[in-house]
């Protein structure tokens, strides 16, 4: 089954996953309105899964922005939904293939 293209606007709200790295011992603060899970861990770091709804690229880019003053590297960035989207629940993959 193809997935619909997702509609990429960078002043639309969405809902994005991101996954960092993180040392055990890192006191996690409250980062927008993301929800943080633990996902796993990986040569003595912690692998951790920010989910949550944007409002727009300015703010997805102002969480880029925490995460690097927090010295947290960034993993991975996947957009699950765009608030637009009428395909509720599934995620869409990003074609970057472009």
């Amino acid at each position: 089954m193809k997935l619909p293209e997702p509609h990429l606007r960078f002043d639309q709200p969405a809902i994005y996953r991101l996954k960092v790295l993180a040392a055990p011992d890192f006191p996690w603060v409250r980062i927008s309105n993301m929800q943080i899970t633990l996902e796993g861990s990986t040569e003595g770091k912690r692998i951790v899964v920010l989910v949550g709804k944007v409002a727009d690229q300015a703010e997805l880019h102002g969480i880029f922005s925490t995460l690097y003053e927090m010295h947290i590297p960034l993993i991975s960035v996947t957009q699950l939904r765009a608030e637009s989207d009428t395909t509720q629940g599934l995620p869409l993959p990003i074609n970057n293939s472009n």
